[in-house]
């Protein structure tokens, strides 16, 4: 028992001094929208920007077809909304995204659901975030914004891993996480009331080293995210606030003209479009239906194919692969860095994902530092209280 407690005293001190060296600012720039910088001695510089989409006039744009290749503040001033964040993988030659692609309702011509990418949708008092194995052939009368992505590295609190070098567009470390890049992530809370809208820096040895998926999931989770995805990253990621501009440093040290993007109005009155109505039982309609299916099989107008189970329904589909000339081939890298062996890959035969548990990433002062820490020194108490009443009861019985 004591070796254990001062097993779990140890890791709790390295919690806190992670937390120590950690530095977190929060501001509230508009109506329902909170801006966290988190920075660490690692050195980290993450930003992430939380959305109440049940907060008075917040509503969201996708980019349409005509509107794809621009920089992420060109688009977010262009729409007049107040935060903007890249979207998909894509062709540099016409701006195609790798995925599925929707703005206001319209699909773009030509994207499809191939079948290895998680799709953002929100639309009509929803928003969800469907797995791959949920193909969409058609919008359903709620959709309206959708953006895709890959991989996904959050499924119902659980960090998702095992992800191939074609998923991750770049190398994959022995745990099966995509390795350490600029990033930018797309998540939701349980209920379904919450936007989460990533940027971590990376490639910049002086400002920040970058994260892997498995750290990003955990960032993420330890600030209210259930469900996420990673989007497009490297030199596209890019997190843009009005009255601010780029919050992050693009590792291109410019901005990078991309396919497509999320934008978010948080005008303080009017509607919440996408905030779930109360479900009878006092929860919300997220709640209602089976999980992470986006409820597809209620909507009569959905035309949904689910796919056989694990194959990400990727292997029947002969089109699945996402063509050579992608935002990774461009690059011959991951998201803009050279990598030896990328090339123009033929894309993913469908994502290998395995849930795996969601502790501390190695390494990690980065996620939620204090709140582990306070955990783990309320173990140590709780086990440091057993032990006393064991010693107790032994004297007892003598």
């Amino acid at each position: 028992m004591l070796a254990r407690v001062k097993r779990v005293l140890a890791s709790a001190l390295v919690l806190v001094a992670c937390a120590a060296g950690a530095a977190d600012t929060t501001t509230r720039p508009f109506p329902g929208v909170t801006w966290l910088h988190h920075t660490t001695t690692a050195p980290l510089d993450v930003h992430l920007v939380t959305v109440d989409l049940c907060a008075a006039g917040v509503s969201t744009r996708a980019t349409t077809s005509a509107e794809r290749g621009k920089t992420v503040s060109a688009f977010t001033t262009q729409v007049g909304a107040e935060v903007g964040i890249n979207g998909d993988f894509f062709t540099f030659s016409t701006y195609a995204p790798s995925g599925l692609a929707a703005g206001n309702r319209t699909l773009w011509a030509d994207s499809r659901d191939q079948g290895f990418e998680a799709k953002v949708v929100l639309g009509q008092n929803r928003a969800e975030i469907l797995p791959a194995t949920t193909r969409i052939t058609a919008l359903a009368p709620w959709m309206e914004q959708v953006v895709s992505s890959r991989p996904q590295i959050l499924k119902g609190g659980v960090i998702q891993a095992g992800f191939s070098t074609q998923i991750c567009a770049g190398s994959v470390t022995a745990q099966g996480d995509c390795t350490r890049d600029p990033r930018t992530a797309i998540g939701l809370s349980k209920d379904r009331t919450k936007l989460s809208l990533a940027v971590v820096d990376g490639r910049q040895p002086a400002i920040s080293v970058g994260m892997t998926t498995r750290e990003l999931a955990q960032f993420l989770l330890s600030h209210g995210a259930s469900d996420a995805v990673n989007m497009d990253s490297g030199g596209s990621s890019e997190l843009w606030l009005k009255g601010k501009g780029v919050l992050n440093h693009p590792s291109d040290g410019v901005e990078r003209v991309v396919a497509n993007h999320l934008a978010v109005f948080a005008k303080g009155s009017g509607l919440a479009k996408h905030c779930p109505p109360p479900a009878s039982d006092g929860g919300s309609v997220a709640d209602a239906g089976a999980p992470h299916d986006g409820g597809l099989a209620h909507d009569a107008g959905a035309q949904v194919d689910a796919g056989a189970p694990g194959d990400a329904g990727a292997a029947a589909d002969a089109g699945a692969a996402p063509d050579a000339g992608g935002e990774e081939a461009s690059d011959a890298g991951p998201w803009g860095a050279p990598d030896a062996g990328e090339g123009a890959d033929a894309g993913p035969a469908g994502p290998s994902m395995a849930p795996v548990d969601a502790a501390p990433p190695t390494g990690g002062c980065a996620q939620g530092g204090s709140q582990l820490a306070v955990a783990a020194l309320a173990g140590v108490v709780l086990a440091l209280q057993r032990r006393r009443r064991s010693a107790a009861l032994s004297a007892c019985r003598r």
